[in-house]
């Protein structure tokens, strides 16, 4: 595991935690928040600061797992309406979504997917691509995750998803 370059009590104060802000507690929300703050603790700090600028524009859905359902207030962006009354485009908030199934995944899993999805974040990921273009960008995604410190838990995700994948097969 990377050293910590910053406290927990910076990425809070920075507005980045996506937890309560009531209770700001990663060990009582689950280790998808414990994750997510391990990732942001050791990124290198020229990321930290392209996350803290891109923050504005994305949700993190994380699912509380001991609620069946519940209705939550997330950021809404309004689309402008042209002079004709039909939809503009406008900005864009992306939401990174965090499968609850994750609380029971290996730690090396929750960072690996976790770390993944912030370096597609920081690197300016498009969101719908397809082909090579997903390809190459899934790659860079995991390269910046190994050189974050994480290539241990980047193979052992990689690894999993394999198994997955044969097993789907069959």
């Amino acid at each position: 595991m990377p050293k910590p370059k910053r406290s927990f009590q910076t990425i809070y104060n920075d507005g980045l935690y996506p937890g309560s802000p009531m209770c700001p507690d990663p060990e009582i929300e689950g280790k998808r928040y414990q994750a997510f703050v391990d990732v942001l603790r050791t990124m290198p700090d020229e990321d930290y600061e392209v996350y803290k600028e891109k923050a504005g524009t994305l949700h993190w859905f994380i699912p509380d797992t001991r609620n069946r359902a519940n209705v939550t207030l997330v950021h809404a962006t309004i689309f402008p309406r042209s002079r004709k009354g039909k939809l503009t485009d406008g900005p864009h908030t992306r939401m990174v979504y965090l499968n609850p199934s994750l609380e029971r995944a290996a730690w090396s899993i929750i960072i690996a997917c976790v770390a993944h999805e912030l370096a597609h974040i920081i690197l300016g990921h498009k969101i719908v691509v397809g082909g090579e273009e997903y390809k190459q960008q899934e790659l860079e995604a995991w390269k910046r995750v190994a050189d974050w410190g994480y290539e241990k838990q980047a193979r052992k995700h990689e690894a999993m998803y394999k198994r997955q994948e044969t097993m789907g097969r069959s």
